[in-house]
Formats: C-alpha cells, sequence, structure tokens
C-alpha cells in the first residue's frame, strides 16, 4: 500500500510447516513492500505523465499543422478575392470618369458607394493578407531614409475618404526638432493607417489627432489622441489579440475584422518599436508609436 492505493501483493512462506517469520522477518517483508510499492507508483505516474506528453505533443502538432493550414487558405482566398475587387474598382474608376459616358448626379452617388464598399472590402482583403504573411514569417523589412513631413501628406491623402464623413478634420502636428527616420515606411504607414482608421471610426465628434514627437535615446513617437468612445480599462491588454473587438453594443455597430491592431503590434515590433495604449471610456484613446530614428 501507498498513498492508500494497492500496487500489488507479497506471497512468501515455508516450506516447512512448523516455520514462522520472525518480528524482524516481518519488518524486513513489509519495508521491501513498501519501497516496492513506492518504486510501482512512480512507474505508474511517470507512464501517465509520458502519455500526457505525447497526447499534449500530438495536439501540439495537429494544432501546428491546422494553423498552418489556415494561414495557407487566407492567403490563397485573399489573393482569390483581390484580383475580382481590384476589377471591380477599375471599372469603377473608369466609369466615374465618364469612360461610357456622362453619368447623372444619382449615377455618381451609386458610384461612389460602391467604390466605398470596394475599398472597405479590399481593407478587409489586404488585412487578411497581412496577418498571412506574418504568421508565416515573410514580412521582410525595406528600410530608407524619409521626410515625417512628406509621409503624412501620402497618410493624409490615404485617409481623406475617411474624414469626408465625419463632422472634423484629422490634425497633424510635428515638432520642429523631428529629423529624418531610417525605417519602412510602407510598414509605418499600415500601422499608423490602421490605428488613425480606428480613431476616426469610434469618434464622432471632437477631434483625432496626430502628434510627431522627438523622444530620448535616438527615438521618435507618433502619438494619436481621439475622443471617442475609449476602451475600458480590463480589456486594454486584449485589444492587440487577433480578431479582438470591442464588446458591447456600441462596438458592435462598427464593422472591423479584429485584425487591425494585431498586425500593428507585430508591424511595430518587426521595425523595432513599441506601441502604448492609454484609455477611458467615454473620453477617447491614446495610441503611442515609438520608433528608432536610424532602422537597423
Amino acid at each position: 500500500m501507498f498513498r492508500g492505493e494497492m500496487h500489488g501483493i507479497f506471497l512468501l512462506g515455508f516450506e516447512q510447516e512448523d516455520r514462522r517469520f520472525t518480528s524482524r522477518e516481518i519488518q524486513f517483508c513489509q519495508i521491501v513492500a513498501f519501497a516496492t510499492a513506492i518504486a510501482l507508483s512512480n512507474a505508474k505516474k511517470y507512464e501517465e505523465l509520458q502519455a500526457e506528453a505525447r497526447r499534449r505533443q500530438i495536439i501540439a502538432e495537429q494544432l501546428a499543422e491546422a494553423n498552418r493550414l489556415k494561414s495557407e487558405y487566407l492567403a490563397s482566398t485573399s489573393h482569390e478575392l483581390r484580383t475580382p475587387i481590384a476589377t471591380i474598382m477599375g471599372y469603377g474608376h473608369l466609369l466615374g470618369d465618364g469612360a461610357c459616358g456622362p453619368l447623372t448626379q444619382e449615377q455618381k452617388k451609386a458610384m461612389g458607394r460602391l467604390m466605398e464598399n470596394a475599398r472597405g472590402l479590399l481593407g478587409i482583403v489586404d488585412a487578411l493578407l497581412d496577418y498571412s504573411k506574418i504568421e508565416r514569417g515573410e514580412t521582410g523589412l525595406f528600410v530608407k531614409r524619409g521626410d515625417v513631413r512628406h509621409f503624412l501628406d501620402q497618410l493624409r491623402q490615404e485617409l481623406a475618404p475617411l474624414e469626408s464623413k465625419k463632422p472634423f478634420r484629422v490634425k497633424y502636428v510635428v515638432e520642429d526638432d523631428v529629423p529624418p527616420i531610417e525605417t519602412d515606411w510602407g510598414k509605418l504607414k499600415n500601422v499608423l493607417f490602421n490605428i488613425l482608421n480606428n480613431a476616426i471610426k469610434f469618434t464622432d465628434q471632437g477631434e483625432v489627432k496626430l502628434a510627431v514627437v522627438r523622444g530620448g535615446n535616438g527615438k521618435v513617437s507618433f502619438v494619436v489622441s481621439d475622443t471617442g468612445i475609449g476602451i475600458p480599462k480590463e480589456l486594454i491588454p486584449l485589444i492587440f489579440d487577433k480578431f479582438r473587438q470591442l464588446d458591447g453594443k456600441a462596438a458592435r455597430s462598427y464593422e472591423g475584422t479584429g485584425l487591425g491592431l494585431t498586425i500593428s503590434k507585430n508591424l511595430v515590433e518587426l521595425i523595432g518599436g513599441r506601441i502604448e495604449v492609454e484609455s477611458e471610456v467615454g473620453k477617447g484613446s491614446t495610441f503611442k508609436v515609438t520608433i528608432p530614428v536610424t532602422g537597423n
């Protein structure tokens, strides 16, 4: 017996009928039996642990394979979807420019709605493509030296269609001492576009602002602040999880894949930076993206 569990039985005896065990022999047998029970118990536990380890390894391998297949499926499907969307947008531009004849005001409005939804769908497809590339480790770096102000002009143009639906315009502020930066500008634009897109989407009144400030130790910070609905304190650690969206009736009224911030965090870390968040429900949020001035 060991820990209340029986592991076996010792049967001992003598050929001589009148032979009896001495107390010392009985004590010795008890010690041997107890030691054997411990050994058998440990062996059983070891086998159980080995079996559990094998089971977990099999599950991990199955999950890894499922994740690989999912990433391949996302990439393949996204590529297949991107082609017809690009075709729709191409013909939409042609029709909007009058290639097939002048459009009435009502037709122009309808074409505008078509292009707006096509751009939204293309954004979802691009997010899935970016996410699948990150998961497969296929995201490379293209670092070059550039000017922040020129970069913000390009970003402003891409955000213009989103701003047009709101009663405000994004404010851009760049401190005078911000130097030229060496970084992957495409990835930085992706990050800030995602954050500003959320800020515009979740803000109905007030303002959205992007400030570029110089930090210490050769860093530059891009600070996006808004006066939107804010994020509950308990959800802030979760917002960078994949497919994570805010809970609640207010948040469910906004569209999105739940991948934007996941992609942003991965891209910021890829270019050697970090992303920080402060938020208060009903008052707004502040996202701070800090990157090195000199790219590695």
